[in-house]
Formats: C-alpha cells, sequence, structure tokens
C-alpha cells in the first residue's frame, strides 16, 4: 500500500522541504530565519539559538524589524544563502555534526565561524559583496 503524497483532508504535501524553501527575499536577496539555519544543521531552532547564546556562531547579522503588537522586541534572526552555507561546511569539516543526538563543541569551528563572518561584515562594509 502506498502513501499519499497528501495529508488526509489536506492539500499539505507530504515530505520534507529543502532547508533553502521559502526564504525572505528583500532588494533581491534571500535571506533565511533560525529555522532555516536549524534545518540545514539537521538541529533544532532552539538548539541554534542556544549555540547563539554560547557564543558557537554569532549573532545573525541581520534583523527584520518587529512588527507592532507582536512577541518580543529582537526582530526575526536573518542569515543570506552564503552564510548558511559556510556555517555547514565549517560544522561539517570540523566534525561538529558527526553525533547524531548532540553537537560536538569545537574550538576550531567557533574560531573559523567568528572570523569568517567578521571578515563578512567588513567585506559588506566595504562594499565588496
Amino acid at each position: 500500500m502506498s502513501v499519499p503524497d497528501t495529508y488526509p483532508g489536506s492539500k499539505k504535501h507530504r515530505g520534507e522541504k529543502p532547508w533553502d524553501a521559502d526564504p525572505k527575499v528583500i532588494n533581491g536577496v534571500e535571506y533565511f530565519k533560525v529555522g532555516h539555519l536549524a534545518k540545514a544543521l539537521g538541529k533544532k531552532s532552539v538548539t541554534i539559538r542556544s549555540w547563539i547564546d554560547a557564543g558557537w556562531i554569532p549573532e545573525a547579522p541581520f534583523r527584520q524589524s518587529i512588527k507592532p503588537g507582536t512577541r518580543g522586541n529582537a526582530g526575526v534572526r536573518l542569515w543570506n544563502r552564503e552564510q548558511i552555507e559556510v556555517i555547514v561546511k565549517f560544522a561539517v569539516e570540523e566534525g561538529v555534526l558527526d553525533d547524531d543526538r548532540r553537537a560536538t563543541y569545537s574550538k576550531a569551528f567557533v574560531d573559523r565561524i567568528h572570523e569568517w563572518f567578521a571578515q563578512d561584515k567588513i567585506d559588506r562594509k566595504e562594499g565588496r559583496k
């Protein structure tokens, strides 16, 4: 017996969307929320937020301003495609994602990410990106 492509009584399709589905496009640039980054890394959003709080990865360099009447005051964290791809690349190369259950802390991963993001910020400020 085969499983239908949609959920019963719904038009919503089964199956996983890729991490980069439904980006927010601003001035022709694709931006992705924390959930996108989490999916790209195979983790939950709460895990990514805890990595940010712990300093494993830098704060999101872009924020979407909040709407009046919404919860919180920080805005939505946003990363561009290149930033997410670099985070994933470094995580794989440094073995951060080797364990299915827990991320393995890697000083090399943290150092590489922070160094890359610092240079990316300089490059964007100077108009090289």
